[in-house]
């Protein structure tokens, strides 16, 4: 279907809306679709969950991504205590 809406998928939980939208940047800059939908409890505000969706369509792609940036020896230090792979 020409102009259709891409199906999301959840790529990553991110522990809080900081750590989400820094995933995002990473992806969006190499060419990703990212969508961030709060998760957790409504009053957490900007601590609660983040989902980090991406089209299903790159979802494997970009999963290849976020994972060897986390695994990266620079980038490991920032990694949250718990990532939501």
């Amino acid at each position: 279907m020409v102009g259709s809406a891409p199906s999301w998928k959840v790529l990553y939980i991110a522990p809080n809306e900081t750590w989400a939208q820094m995933v995002k940047e990473l992806l969006e800059e190499e060419g990703f679709l990212v969508m961030l939908r709060p998760g957790g409890v409504p009053h957490m505000g900007p601590s609660a969950p983040y989902d980090v969706l991406v089209p299903e369509s790159e979802a494997a792609e970009a999963h290849e991504v976020l994972t060897a940036f986390l695994a990266s020896p620079k980038k490991r230090r920032l990694r949250p205590p718990s990532d939501g792979l």
